[in-house]
């Protein structure tokens, strides 16, 4: 018996994705039995039907359902489908708060995060007018729950694992419509909730509130932008600011909101072991991961991550696709004077594979075309889940992707494949929310830019931001 380490569908399109992240498609020889299905005539929605707020209440009443678990993957884990879906128009836009109808919070501790989760999911997806005391409530209470998990997290299967969702509130929802939300199907999250997409608070508060709720059944590790200093070269803050605008309350006040969401942000995990077969971060391996309990060692909280340490290579790290590095270097793709967290190379994806004793590792922090890119003859695999997170034209807009990883061992990977209407319409959102911004007395820009530079120059060069 393997070691226990824890102290407690698809388009064609897939084949011109290895050339621009230097990625591989297949999985070596195995690669020609992907099935591959195009179901983009099914449009994802995101809105939210009754019998799922139903579920969700019965569940708080009466308690959690006890989904199906295995510690251990029956077979080594591969993939073996990709299927592609489309998606309805439907954004989140910023619309006039007065319509949503919320009510002043009335419970403290985990009824509040419970009351919380379904004024969200009453709201559907839409912007949403928080009540400032009730959402401290729930970011304490999360700061608290996170900080209870260890550094390396022990995922049993099934589950659904999710790369970076940047604020794209809607997208989060068609991915929980179309996979089951976190009272019925397990969830993994690789970090990266915010900063860039316009909704970060709705989407990470409801990620808090579905952990408190569910706390078995929800994984979430911290990515590079959970960070205040990303937060204040992009567009988190700024948006803490816009959200939390009223007149009585002071740019002091406002700055103290951020630091109720930077408080669960240095308290989150950092790893997780998956199926006792993948290990997944944000960024990627290091050379001080020597094994799995150097993970497991990690103090949280943690402020800052400090260049040179296991945490920030793991948040911040990168495969080397180009080929010139032998094992590992500083990455100054990320950071150019003295380079931030590492670039890896394929020998050193597979010796890390084998020291630790798992057949692949799974990433998030860069934006493949189709939403996910294999590479290392298949044993890592990077996973981006914000569809149309960059590109200006049908050929260089991004898909979306999760994984589902069944008990078998089978890896069933989903994209989502949204609308040139979709693209325009985040491009307009983008617009309006810098007019809304110039209006304000802010120092920070959206996007990591200043304020005069247009929507469509930040969408067409999202690469160009490396963080």
């Amino acid at each position: 018996m393997r070691r226990h380490v824890s102290t407690r569908d698809s388009s064609a399109r897939t084949k011109s994705h290895s050339k621009e992240h230097g990625h591989e498609n297949g999985h070596s020889p195995e690669s020609e039995l992907i099935d591959h299905v195009d179901l983009t005539d099914f449009k994802v929605e995101a809105t939210i039907t009754s019998e799922v707020r139903d579920s969700i209440l019965r569940c708080l009443r009466e308690g959690p359902v006890r989904l199906s678990s295995r510690r251990i993957f029956r077979k080594p884990p591969k993939i073996v489908k990709v299927v592609t879906y489309g998606t309805s128009d439907h954004i989140t836009l910023l619309e006039p708060l007065e319509s949503n109808g919320t009510s002043k919070a009335t419970f403290t501790g985990q009824k509040a995060a419970e009351e919380l989760l379904i004024q969200l999911i009453d709201n559907g997806p839409r912007e949403f007018e928080f009540d400032r005391a009730q959402l401290i409530e729930v970011l304490r209470l999360g700061a608290a729950v996170f900080l209870s998990e260890d550094s390396l997290l022990e995922v049993p299967v099934p589950c659904v694992i999710y790369g970076d969702t940047h604020g794209q509130y809607s997208d989060l929802l068609r991915w929980f419509n179309l996979n089951g939300w976190p009272h019925e199907t397990r969830c993994v999250f690789l970090g990266d909730f915010v900063d860039r997409g316009s909704h970060g608070v709705e989407l990470f508060t409801l990620v808090v509130c579905l952990k408190i709720c569910f706390p078995e059944n929800i994984f979430v590790i911290r990515g590079n932008h959970e960070e205040e200093n990303l937060n204040q070269i992009y567009s988190f803050i700024s948006e803490v600011h816009l959200k939390f605008k009223t007149k009585s309350v002071s740019p002091l006040e406002k700055r103290s909101m951020y630091a109720h969401f930077k408080a669960v942000f240095v308290n989150l995990p950092l790893a997780c072991l998956i199926g006792d077969d993948i290990l997944a971060m944000h960024g990627g391996i290091s050379p001080l991961l020597t094994s799995l309990k150097d993970i497991q060692k990690i103090k949280r909280p943690i402020e800052e991550f400090v260049k040179g340490t296991l945490a920030c290579d793991l948040v911040w790290s990168d495969p080397d696709t180009d080929g010139f590095v032998r094992k590992y270097e500083p990455n100054y793709e990320r950071e150019s004077t003295v380079g931030i967290g590492q670039l890896f190379s394929k020998s050193a994806v597979e010796e890390t594979c084998d020291r630790l004793e798992v057949k692949m590792i799974i990433r998030g922090h860069q934006a493949p075309l189709h939403g996910y890119a294999t590479w290392a003859n298949g044993r890592l695999i990077t996973l981006f889940s914000a569809p149309a997170y960059r590109g200006s034209s049908e050929d260089t807009v991004n898909l979306g992707a999760c994984i589902e990883a069944l008990d078998s061992g089978s890896l069933i990977i989903k994209q989502l494949k949204v609308s040139e209407t979709v693209r325009k319409k985040r491009e307009d959102d983008a617009y309006a929310r810098q007019i809304a911004l110039d209006n304000k007395d802010t120092e920070y820009g959206i996007h990591g830019v200043s304020l005069s530079q247009s929507p469509k120059f930040i969408i067409e060069n999202a690469d160009n931001f490396k963080y």
